[in-house]
């Protein structure tokens, strides 16, 4: 079944390149396929599907001794001459067996259904570019030129939902090396709205063709910080975060901590946020991702090994911040004056197959900043008091950056915990900005 999932894959990728391939000739408004700037974006679904396949290749296939759950299970089985002729013990192990199956049989379903739902929708997307109508073309050539920038191609996105996009394929004249913010200030007066390259796109151009996708420029900027310390006595932290810049003008952070602490639960985060940043920055949704993420821990799942998610998604448009949490500890907001708190009940993934994960939003606005935590944070304070006590804390912080805020916090939740950290901690701060 897994090898079908991957094929399948494959397959639907391959007929989208048919597609786009025998787009060529239908008429002269039609985009230029050869160099179509979705193609960039399949290649990197199809890197996310295979980074699935590898997890999935990662799964136990022989083991050379006991862990800890089978010698305790071990133990547990030499009290089973007592109740050996329990006729319950054996249809319970009959029962046990078919719900693991099932559960299983969910995982891959839901891998499947994933799946056609994301293809379908680049199937649409495909359509939603065009050329550049003729007049914005030729002004946006001829004022090009005069900066020595030659344009080949000019690709615009028509969906009214999103943020204006174009797409230009460029070089410049006579091997000068021109930066590519001379061609967004340009498409910014032609457009008659604020463009920019987006996010690690190429800085410079040069005398061979290339493309460059340009975005609206965002209203809202953003700097983060993270402060960590690892449990007394190991030596690997068992959390792991990732902070990222989308392509739609979205900033993501995302924080995992790993069941227990040392290597396995680091090598459990780490999965974790590899595979979020993979998707995400394929373009999936936190859901989307988070859910994919879930099945395939399931499906290789050992007993008491699990992660918690937590995802913060920043659009820097509108300031809207999104909240996706499992099994995480709150995330708190500080305001001018007050502190806000999320929280959420739902588990962490890799525990259970249908898992709703909560998710909410809120609005920020210039100045505010975001704190992530980890389990280890909250429990370092007074028992029935952490959020409390952690509010106090950052609201005595002022005019700091994120990453001096985040060292502040940790300092005084060690101080509460006379300096000894009996769990794996991290802050991960975030502000934002108008420009």
């Amino acid at each position: 079944i897994l090898a079908m999932l991957g094929i399948s894959a494959i397959l639907l990728i391959r007929d989208m390149a048919k597609i786009i391939s025998s787009g060529k000739t239908k008429k002269e408004t039609t985009v230029v396929y050869d160099c179509h700037p979705q193609k960039e974006k399949i290649a990197n679904c199809a890197r996310s599907f295979q980074k699935l396949a590898d997890t999935f290749y990662r799964l136990p296939d022989k083991q050379e001794k006991l862990s800890p759950y089978e010698v305790e299970s071990i133990t547990r089985s030499a009290k089973g001459p007592l109740c050996s002729l329990c006729q319950q013990r054996q249809i319970h192990k009959q029962l046990v067996w078919d719900n693991r199956l099932i559960e299983n049989r969910y995982a891959v379903a839901e891998q499947l259904e994933e799946v056609a739902h994301i293809v379908s929708g680049m199937a649409r997307e495909l359509y939603d570019i065009a050329i550049l109508p003729v007049k914005e073309m030729d002004e946006l050539e001829r004022c090009l030129r005069k900066r020595h920038i030659l344009l080949k191609k000019a690709w615009q996105v028509l969906d009214e939902k999103e943020h204006q996009q174009i797409f230009l394929t460029l070089r410049t004249r006579g091997g000068q090396c021109i930066p590519v913010s001379d061609a967004a200030e340009v498409l910014s007066q032609v457009m008659a709205c604020p463009m920019a390259p987006v996010q690690n796109s190429r800085n410079i151009l040069n005398s061979t063709f290339t493309t460059v996708r340009f975005m609206e420029a965002v209203r809202y900027k953003t700097l983060y910080g993270v402060a960590k310390v690892t449990k007394d006595q190991e030596t690997v932290s068992g959390d792991n975060y990732a902070c990222l810049t989308q392509i739609d003008g979205k900033f993501v952070l995302c924080l995992s901590d790993g069941m227990g602490s040392g290597l396995p639960a680091c090598q459990e985060s780490e999965k974790v946020i590899e595979l979020l940043e993979q998707f995400l920055e394929s373009g999936f949704t936190k859901e989307t991702a988070t859910r994919m993420i879930n099945s395939a821990l399931v499906l290789q799942r050992q007993e008491e090994m699990f992660s918690t998610v937590d995802i913060c998604v920043m659009n820097l448009y509108t300031g809207m911040c999104e909240f996706l949490k499992a099994g995480a500890a709150s995330t708190f907001i500080k305001r001018d004056n007050r502190v806000e708190i999320v929280s959420s009940a739902s588990l962490a993934v890799g525990l259970a197959q249908r898992t709703d994960f909560e998710t909410t939003g809120k609005k920020l606005n210039s100045g505010d900043y975001l704190v992530m935590v980890t389990d280890g944070v909250l429990d370092a304070l007074p028992v029935t008091q952490e959020e409390d006590v952690m509010r106090d804390i950052i609201l005595n912080m002022k005019n700091v950056s994120p990453r001096e805020m985040g060292k502040r916090i940790l300092e005084k939740v060690l101080g509460y915990a006379r300096d000894e950290a009996r769990d794996d901690m991290t802050v991960l701060v975030a502000g934002i900005w108008e420009k």
